[in-house]
C-alpha cells in the first residue's frame, strides 16, 4: 500500500487509545476523522464526529445477550456515521477501531477496500477473567 493519507478512528470515547496517534498523523499532513460517542468531543487537528445510538437495549432481552445487542446497536451508529462520510466522498485508506464494543462491527461493510486494523483489549477482574 502506498503511503496512507486518510485515517478513520472509531472508539466510543474520544480520545481513548487513538487520540494522540490521530493528532500526530494530522500533524504530519494526513486527513484524520475520529468517530466517537462522547458528547462534546473535539480534536485540535482531527475532525471529530459524534455517533448516537438510535435506541438502548430492548426491555426483556436475555441478560446473556444484552452486551451483544448493545454492540450491534453501537455498530449501527458508527456505520451510519461512516456512510455519511462515504456519501460525501470521504473514504479512508485505514480504519482503526476498538474491536470489543461494536464500533468496528460494520465498518468493513461500509469501506470494503479499506485496510482495517482492530484494536483488541482484554479486560479482566482478578482472580477470574471476565
Amino acid at each position: 500500500m502506498s503511503r496512507a493519507r486518510r485515517f478513520l478512528f472509531a472508539h466510543g470515547n474520544w480520545p481513548a487509545q487513538f487520540g494522540a496517534l490521530g493528532e500526530w498523523l494530522a500533524g504530519q499532513g494526513r486527513e484524520v476523522v475520529f468517530l466517537t460517542q462522547r458528547e462534546g468531543a473535539k480534536g485540535e487537528r482531527v475532525r471529530v464526529h459524534v455517533c448516537r445510538n438510535h435506541r438502548d437495549v430492548a426491555e426483556g432481552v436475555h441478560p446473556y445477550v444484552r452486551g451483544f445487542e448493545r454492540a450491534v446497536i453501537t455498530g449501527q451508529a458508527f456505520a451510519r456515521a461512516a456512510v455519511a462520510l462515504r456519501n460525501r466522498g470521504w473514504i479512508p485508506d485505514v480504519t482503526m477501531a476498538h474491536a470489543g464494543t461494536g464500533a468496528a462491527t460494520f465498518l468493513k461493510d461500509v469501506f470494503p477496500q479499506t485496510l482495517h486494523v482492530p484494536y483488541f483489549e482484554w479486560h479482566y477482574a482478578h482472580p477470574h477473567p471476565d
